[in-house]
């Protein structure tokens, strides 16, 4: 009886550590919009500002935002939303794995969708890193744009459009979030 007693607390004890050589990211169900939405209301508890920059045509300007809007600052990013039924078949996802981080990369299967590629970053299930490029053309204009998201740092947006009749516009956008002491 003493040696059944024995191995049954040694299989709690043992059942109970974990592995530190487990994926933490084995059960981590990915989720766009949930990651994006835990992200702006981190901003929003933080009490952030933003420095941006915006170089338009060979100009550039500086911009202070004391109380961002961060629903308009992030709408790039949120509309690069892939995980809905409207594009439930236009991508294909490779999802690779290490101890601590997770890389989603969906790239479209056509032209069609404006979403050409969204590659995003998970530490530690946290949001790390949004990549995206995009690509849009209709018989007015043609656009094309990248975009990189840094969790809690900032995000840098570049770009060109070209209008029917004018020549192309080309831009770029960077901002850096503060976070006060």
């Amino acid at each position: 009886m003493k040696i059944l007693t024995f191995i049954a607390c040694c299989f709690l004890l043992l059942s109970g550590c974990k592995d530190p050589n487990a994926n933490d990211n084995a059960d981590f169900d990915f989720n766009y919009a949930i990651l994006l939405n835990k992200e702006l209301d981190d901003l929003k508890k933080s009490e952030a500002t933003i420095e941006k920059k915006i170089y338009y045509q060979g100009k550039s300007e500086t911009k202070t935002l004391d109380m961002p809007e961060w629903e308009k600052e992030l709408r790039p990013f949120v509309e690069c939303n892939i995980q809905t039924p409207a594009f439930d078949k236009l991508y294909s996802e490779e999802k690779r794995t290490s101890s601590d981080s997770l890389i989603y990369t969906f790239k479209a299967k056509t032209e069609k969708p404006e979403i050409r590629v969204l590659k995003v970053i998970i530490v530690k299930q946290q949001l790390k890193i949004i990549e995206a490029s995009l690509f849009k053309k209709n018989s007015y204009f043609t656009l094309n744009e990248s975009l990189l998201y840094r969790a809690g740092e900032g995000y840098r947006i570049k770009g060109s459009q070209k209008m029917m009749l004018a020549a192309e516009t080309v831009y770029r956008i960077e901002a850096k979030f503060k976070v006060p002491s």
